[in-house]
């Protein structure tokens, strides 16, 4: 699951990822997020999960979308928050 908050006031998102999440469905929050106007900041919270729901592979290519997407946001900034040592 994906739970997305947006503050538009500061330009910022949050995407807080847990449970049983798998690849397609990060893959499609992406492609949402940034087919409109994504806002400039963004953190990524990986709360819990775990090898079973989802690779750290898998996380590596979603990750480096992100990263090759990230134009419109000009002098914008990602963070990546992992609570466990598996992400």
């Amino acid at each position: 699951m994906v739970e997305i908050t947006e503050d538009t006031q500061n330009d910022f998102t949050t995407f807080k990822c847990s449970g049983d999440l798998i690849e397609q469905e990060l893959l499609d929050v992406i492609r949402s997020f940034y087919k409109g106007s994504p806002t400039k900041y963004t953190l990524w919270y990986l709360d819990g999960l775990s090898a079973e729901s989802i690779s750290t592979d898998a996380l590596k290519r979603i990750f480096q979308i992100i990263r090759s997407r990230g134009d419109p946001r000009k002098d914008g900034r990602t963070a990546i928050v992992a609570p466990l040592d598996l992400e």
